[in-house]
């Protein structure tokens, strides 16, 4: 797609086939959201009720707007923060989605990307326009917006009498249509900005891969601020006429067996998250909640985000197919903000033992994230502009594609140029073989010790399989200089911390003969004791820089 497209008129834009989606959709409701999980009802509106709403809320936040063009997009999980977004991308507003802000630390993170965006308009629910009026009342320049919503009555009209969104064009398909600010796990959160052609691109290679298609239903509990949450359960289903099943994160970790529970009651054939979410199931289903489930429905239960350790999928598969998942349907993916969202990762459709049992390697833990027959999108390269790996070599990955954006708020991306495209540095390790790609880790989470690449999955997975306690999702290490010898911090799934001698003991000699690197020591921490980003991954670098200052 060339940046003269939209203009040309050879590509409708993303508020245009959104509107073309609503009409269409043989959906009887399009967005339902599950009020504490299912347990206090639902709220549902239908094709017609959402694109009138979301078509009366443009018209409101053009007013409100005043010619401003961004501003911040901060609601709580539900249909209203789904009508507000819609409302940005009807009306030609550039939309920061960022979290309800709960305590003076979110808050201050929130100004923070006020200031790195310049962006003074702040778009509220209720909820969050107390909370900025009480602790942001005297911050200069700020504009708070609320405008209510409600499903509209509009079931009994005939489409003809419909209000039809007046679609306001972004100036270019280079500009801006959403900033999605990273989560910043390893660095200071950075906006991505994310373009009408991004979103284009990376939809409509979503959807072939995942096979999308008007009559299935997505569900999501993952946070409406990041990518995978936003684009890959809110934008991209409503794009394809599809049914969005939405509830809480929160509502989830509190009791994660929702998210197996509405996946069988709403019949989702899309779904998925983070490692951490599947072991959290898995850790308290009981084999009777298990039996009474039908999971038949579920058909790319996919797993990203995070490191995916095969065992896990496969347990998952075993444990899962009693409620009638296929093996199959079980499926690591991989993406990243500055690629929109999708890289790669889809299901093994057709019944192929011989390629879905590529997806194991004995180089690594991980689970391979199948690419298809074609990916000249993805390189493993040595270095920058190095040289290309060969198939089962290791290396850092780069990327190319029309998913991948122009950069940051304030800052390019590292991206070298060569044969007139430019490839990202995604800051991830990995190899591709039979026609999978496997990240074995992140370049941040990488320690070299003697010369030897170390990633810090590796050594947790090892650690939780002998102290099954232990969190793997929660690691971090340290390298102590000159001797290269390491210190394990990591926390257990319980509130409170058991050390164990003899286990960990166990887990010194195990690192050593199987990584050939010493643990000085194991830092065993409660659960909930290193400090997290907005999305839940742990804060690495933070963590690193406090233990050095307790030990120095």
């Amino acid at each position: 797609m060339d940046d003269n497209t939209l203009h040309n008129n050879q590509e409708k834009s993303v508020a245009t086939l959104l509107v073309e989606a609503l009409k269409s959709s043989p959906q009887q409701y399009i967005l339902t959201y599950l009020n504490k999980g299912g347990e206090l009802g639902e709220t549902r509106y239908t094709p017609a009720q959402l694109l009138a709403e979301s078509a009366e809320y443009a018209e409101r936040l053009r007013c409100a707007m005043n010619g401003a063009q961004t501003a911040l997009l901060s609601m709580e999980p539900g249909c209203h923060f789904v009508v507000a977004l819609l409302g940005c991308l009807f009306s030609g507003t550039t939309a920061i989605p960022v979290p309800a802000p709960r305590s003076t630390k979110e808050m201050s993170r929130l100004q923070a990307i006020m200031g790195d965006s310049h962006t003074r308009h702040v778009i509220c629910d209720s909820n969050t326009l107390a909370y900025f009026q009480q602790e942001a009342a005297g911050a200069d320049g700020l504009q708070l917006i609320h405008i209510a919503t409600g499903a509209n009555e509009v079931d009994s009209q005939p489409p003809s009498l419909l209000s039809e969104p007046k679609i306001t064009p972004f100036a270019s398909p280079h500009e801006p249509v959403i900033i999605q600010y990273t989560s910043g796990s390893t660095k200071a959160p950075r906006g991505v900005k994310v373009s009408e052609k991004n979103i284009l691109a990376n939809q409509r290679i979503s959807a072939e891969k995942w096979r999308f298609a008007a009559e299935k239903n997505m569900l999501s509990w993952l946070p409406h601020y990041h990518d995978m949450g936003l684009f890959g359960s809110i934008i991209y289903p409503l794009m394809s006429g599809m049914q969005c099943v939405l509830m809480s994160p929160v509502d989830f970790i509190k009791q994660p067996l929702r998210w197996l529970f509405a996946v069988s009651k709403y019949r989702a054939a899309i779904s998925g998250g983070p490692a951490f979410a599947y072991q959290l199931c898995l850790d308290i289903a009981p084999d009777d909640f298990i039996k009474g489930i039908d999971l038949s429905c579920w058909q790319a239960a996919y797993c990203g985000a995070d490191y995916v350790p095969h065992q896990l999928l496969e347990n998952v598969r075993k444990r899962l197919s009693v409620a009638g998942l296929h093996p199959r349907s079980v499926l690591a993916c991989y993406g990243l903000a500055e690629s929109t969202l999708y890289v790669g990762g889809e299901k093994v459709w057709e019944d192929l033992p011989e390629v879905f049992a590529h997806r194991s390697n004995e180089l690594t833990t991980c689970e391979g994230c199948y690419l298809g027959q074609t990916f000249d999108h993805i390189r493993i390269l040595s270095t920058e502009g190095g040289k290309d790996k060969e198939p089962g070599e290791t290396g850092k990955i780069f990327i190319s594609s029309d998913s991948v954006t122009d950069g940051y708020v304030n800052a390019p991306l590292p991206v070298f140029e060569e044969g007139g495209r430019a490839w990202l540095d995604t800051g991830d390790i990995g190899f591709i073989k039979d026609n999978y790609l496997f990240i074995t880790g992140r370049e941040k989470d990488m320690v070299v010790v003697h010369g030897k690449n170390v990633f810090t999955n590796d050594l947790a997975l090892n650690a939780a399989n002998i102290i099954h306690t232990l969190n793997p999702n929660a690691c971090v290490l340290y390298k102590r200089e000159p001797d290269h010898r390491l210190t394990m911090l990591i926390e257990t799934k319980n509130k409170t911390a058991e050390f164990d001698e003899e286990k960990v003991a166990l887990i010194k000699r195990q690192v050593f003969d199987e990584f050939g690197v010493s643990l000085i020591d194991v830092s065993i921490l409660p659960r909930g004791s290193m400090p997290r980003t907005s999305s839940g991954k742990v804060q690495a670098d933070l963590v690193r820089r406090s233990y050095a200052e307790q030990v120095v």
